[in-house]
């Protein structure tokens, strides 16, 4: 029963709307989540070819520069695959048992997948952040940025 909100009095307006509003909100969460999963595929997609791209063709794998340099430029591209592998897993389907009868297991079973989904999507976000970091740093340390 703490789950149920009974009110005292009739709803407001106001009331109903943000009612509504949240109702909406827990309907489109999922959709959202991997909405945002899609769209950093495809970035990650797109950047990782044209850095992956912009190494191969410059001398910069080929120059006498040390091991750490040449791991300093590739390591966005490593961020990037581990980026696009969370970002993959919000779209992984896995067996669960659920009763549809029950209105708790349902709202345990949907808390469950919105959170593994936000995580896996969190995790690909901070991966995509850190290569675009070590890029920025890359192109400090080779005198390409100032």
């Amino acid at each position: 029963m703490k789950d149920k909100i009974i009110p005292s009095s009739a709803l407001t307006d106001e009331e109903k709307f943000w009612l509504e509003q949240g109702k909406k909100y827990v309907d489109k969460s999922i959709d959202v989540i991997e909405s945002a999963g899609k769209q950093i595929m495809a970035t990650l997609t797109t950047v990782n070819g044209i850095y992956l791209a912009a190494i191969t063709f410059s001398d910069l794998m080929k120059t006498s520069l040390g091991i750490w340099y040449k791991i300093l430029f590739l390591a966005p591209f490593i961020f990037w695959l581990v980026a696009i592998f969370f970002a993959m897993r919000l779209f992984k389907t896995k067996k669960h048992n659920v009763v549809l009868i029950s209105p708790d297991d349902i709202k345990t079973f949907y808390g469950k997948v919105v959170s593994h989904k936000q995580r896996q999507l969190d995790r690909s976000f901070a991966f995509l952040v850190a290569g675009i970091i070590c890029v920025i740093i890359a192109m400090v340390v080779r005198g390409t940025l100032f």
